[in-house]
C-alpha cells in the first residue's frame, strides 16, 4: 500500500515537473492541474525541498537530466 502512495506522489510531481519545465507559471500549472495555486506552490516547494534544489528552473533541470521527464 505505500509504495502505491508513493508512486502516485511520484506520478502527480512529474506531472508539476513537466509543466515546469514546458514554462508554464504557477495558475497555468494549478489550471491544468485542476488543483490550487497554493497545492502548486506547495509541491514544487516540497520537490525543491527533498532534492535540495535552487528553484523551479534547477528543479525542471535536474528531472530532464535524470530522464523523469
Amino acid at each position: 500500500m505505500a509504495g502505491t502512495r508513493r508512486h502516485r506522489r511520484a506520478s502527480r510531481e512529474i506531472r508539476f515537473l513537466l509543466l515546469v519545465a514546458d514554462v508554464y507559471d504557477t495558475p497555468e500549472i494549478s489550471c491544468q492541474l485542476s488543483s490550487s495555486e497554493r497545492t502548486v506552490k506547495t509541491v514544487i516547494r516540497n520537490i525543491n525541498e527533498r532534492f535540495q534544489l535552487r528553484g523551479r528552473t534547477h528543479a525542471a533541470a535536474v528531472a530532464v537530466r535524470k530522464g523523469l521527464i
